[in-house]
């Protein structure tokens, strides 16, 4: 058994993970990881496990090896949703992001909640407030308007993700350290790092 912690113990538990997983596949192979480990979000609240790390860092494996536990729904980079809607950008079905079953109806409801039915929103307001070059001024913009709307875009995301998917855990590989302070605001986030 494998429990993921909050708060204090989370970047343990998140390294303790890594280890019994590449452990187990080295010795069984990924049906038997999947077989024997239960994954645990502790509390109702941790809703994402936000992966953090480099490029190649293995991010996406981590996320592909959690996803093959029924209650988790591994949703690739979370913060390039919007900007690959509005460019047409694939998901990983093989549909343009818009048109596949799972985002186009998450970016609907969720734009619909939150947008005012205006998913393009999304994308401007994440520019205005989370790019990297904001984190020095991050204090300043997290009392913003701006930022009370993209911390409940953000919480809105979540939440219909695991409402239409049927999971309790989403894994969100955006990597980025803004990216990671934006979801910590949103709340019930259990950060990992590679």
């Amino acid at each position: 058994s494998v429990d993921v912690e909050r708060g204090g113990t989370a970047v343990a538990a998140g390294a303790r993970v890594l280890l019994t997983a590449s452990t187990l596949v080295a010795q069984q192979g990924l049906s038997g990881v999947m077989a024997d480990a239960q994954v645990t979000v502790a509390g109702s609240q941790d809703e994402r496990i936000f992966v953090a790390g480099m490029l190649r860092s293995g991010t996406t494996l981590l996320a592909q090896l959690l996803d093959q536990h029924p209650a988790i729904f591994a949703a690739g980079e979370l913060s390039n949703l919007w900007s690959s809607a509005a460019r047409g950008g694939s998901c990983q079905c093989g549909s343009p992001v818009a048109d596949c079953p799972v985002w186009s109806a998450v970016i609907a409801r969720v734009s619909d909640e939150v947008l005012c039915g205006d998913p393009d929103q999304a994308e401007a307001l994440r520019l205005r407030v989370a790019r990297s070059r904001h984190v020095q001024a991050w204090r300043s913009t997290a009392q913003s308007d701006d930022a009370r709307l993209y911390v409940g875009l953000q919480r809105a995301l979540l939440r219909v993700i695991r409402e239409l998917v049927g999971c309790s855990a989403v894994v969100d590989t955006s990597k980025k350290a803004v990216d990671l302070l934006w979801a910590q605001c949103a709340g019930g986030t259990l950060p990992i790092h590679l």
